[in-house]
């Protein structure tokens, strides 16, 4: 911050970019991680408009799990840009997120044969359909 209000941050911005660049040319699996952030992101924000119905039914039954993958989704974009490490950043959450998310969707019980899931609200996760709903206080 030091450097934006003085005039020197420039240098510190172009070491920035071209090491986030340069993270993305180390190797030709450095390039899936921005699709699978893409994908990841919107799977997680509107699950229900890709169809990820085992995902629906994770918000249903565990309320919290909406904000916590939004919030290491976004922790993980953030820290791309932020950090000069690049895309090492969300390569390095993935691993510890991607296990903990199908354990706890492999765990729901199974819901009965010819149910879809009930609609789930696609404002995004920062709205929950709780506080969306005029009647909930």
């Amino acid at each position: 911050m030091g450097q934006v209000l003085h005039g020197g941050a420039s240098g510190t911005l172009h070491r920035k970019v071209s090491s986030n660049l340069g993270s993305l040319t180390e190797s030709v699996w450095s390039l899936v991680i921005p699709v699978v952030l893409a994908v990841t992101g919107v799977a997680v924000c509107w699950p229900g408009r890709v169809r990820a119905w085992l995902l629906v039914r994770g918000y249903q039954a565990v309320p919290l799990l909406r904000p916590a993958l939004s919030a290491i989704w976004l922790t993980g974009v953030l820290g791309w840009f932020a950090e000069d490490s690049g895309v090492t950043v969300p390569a390095a959450a993935f691993p510890l997120v991607l296990p903990l998310t199908i354990a706890i969707l492999s765990s729901l019980p199974p819901r009965s044969a010819g149910a879809r899931p009930a609609p789930v609200n696609e404002d995004g996760p920062w709205v929950s359909s709780a506080s969306a709903d005029p009647g909930y206080l």
